[in-house]
């Protein structure tokens, strides 16, 4: 879930539950490093169980109040496998409702889309000027956390993977309808092979070693954008989803998935380019070019897009101690004399100049709340 923030009721004896030693909370945001972990809310008292998972688990989001039956008790037990870019998450929970204000949807917090998939049980979500979708088992739920929502699950059990924002936007040019996926994952025999590898994964996630965990996630999150790539090209009404044009290949899809993946992992890494990617892939250069043509990409011009965003990212979170060169080279931007050219280029700014704005805006919204907390749903 590592989505939903909660009320700011109580928000000191939420900050106790939550600061439990060596629990990730996710409510927080992703963490620094590899995650692998599992809450189960039993470890509480029951009246304590809800506000628990509440101020724990649930970010992008605000958890609705209690209930009396929430207070009397709340169970939920969920798996989290998460790094600084990647997250998933198995969980299973009483019934329970949050929402996502437009305010949030258009404050810039970073958060990714995240799709839900039910292994049981349901839910109603309702985007702002949508009518409500109505999702039951076996189907996907994708969060848009651009846009206003409300979501009231049922007792479920699901498996949640993060989709990169980036990468959404690049294949549609904007986070698809949650309606249209739910509709075209139900309706192609994908949707079948999307359901199976979740199945695949959440059995077998405990038994993987740390490597074989993120191998197994990151070929996950680029089976899950192919597919989404290829039923929505493919349906019926793709309207805001494909502009028409000649469905791509799908191995040339396939490659670019991997080579996005490829390439947010190495980007600290001077010499990332077409040469490294084409051996890391096992793939020709001229393939991998074709791959990045068909959305009107070079392989350059997307490696340094992905390190500046990387960058600015590091602007807005970092400790103001770090120095930017430090941050930068996190990023493989290490060409110092030309680095606040680039940046300035692309954001109007120089890095200096962004951080300081970002210090004032942090200053300004700290009164909204204590921790990131947003079940992706404000």
């Amino acid at each position: 879930m590592g989505r939903l923030q909660h009320t700011p009721a109580h928000d000191s004896d939420l900050a106790e539950l939550s600061a439990e030693p060596g629990v990730h909370p996710f409510a927080a945001g992703r963490p620094d490093r590899l995650v692998f972990q599992q809450i189960c809310t039993e470890r509480f008292p029951p009246e304590q169980r809800y506000d628990y998972w509440r101020s724990t688990v649930i970010r992008a989001a605000i958890a609705d109040a209690p209930s009396p039956s929430q207070r009397h008790d709340f169970r939920a037990t969920i798996l989290s496998l998460a790094d600084a870019l990647s997250e998933l998450h198995l969980a299973s929970f009483d019934g329970f409702s949050a929402r996502r204000s437009r305010a949030a949807a258009r404050r810039e917090d970073g958060e990714d889309p995240c799709l839900i998939w039910f292994r049981s049980g349901a839910a109603m979500m309702e985007q702002e000027g949508d009518a409500p979708l109505r999702l039951a088992d076996g189907d996907f739920m994708l969060f848009n956390p651009l846009r206003a929502t409300t979501v009231a699950f049922s007792q479920s059990a699901v498996v949640q993977i993060d989709l990169p924002r980036r990468a959404l936007l690049e294949r549609f040019g904007t986070i698809p309808d949650a309606a249209n996926v739910a509709r075209a994952l139900r309706a192609s025999p994908m949707g079948l092979m999307l359901r199976a590898q979740l199945d695949a994964l959440s059995r077998i996630l405990a038994e993987l070693s740390p490597r074989e965990q993120m191998a197994a996630l990151g070929a996950t999150e680029a089976l899950a954008l192919t597919i989404l790539e290829a039923v929505l090209s493919s349906a019926s009404d793709p309207a805001g989803v494909w502009d028409g044009g000649e469905s791509p290949d799908p191995r040339r899809l396939a490659l670019f998935t991997a080579a996005q993946r490829y390439i947010d992992r190495h980007l600290a890494h001077p010499s990332l380019d077409a040469a490294t990617i084409t051996q890391a892939l096992g793939c020709s250069r001229s393939t991998l070019y074709r791959a990045f043509a068909d959305r009107g990409l070079g392989i350059s011009g997307y490696i340094r897009e992905q390190r500046l965003q990387r960058f600015r990212a590091l602007l807005q979170r970092a400790h103001p101690a770090i120095p930017i060169a430090d941050l930068a080279a996190r990023c493989g931007l290490y060409d110092a004399p030309n680095l606040s050219r680039l940046f300035r280029a692309r954001f109007g700014m120089s890095p200096s100049e962004f951080r300081a704005g970002g210090a004032l805006r942090n200053a300004a919204q700290t009164h909204l709340k204590p921790s990131q907390g947003e079940t992706k749903a404000e």
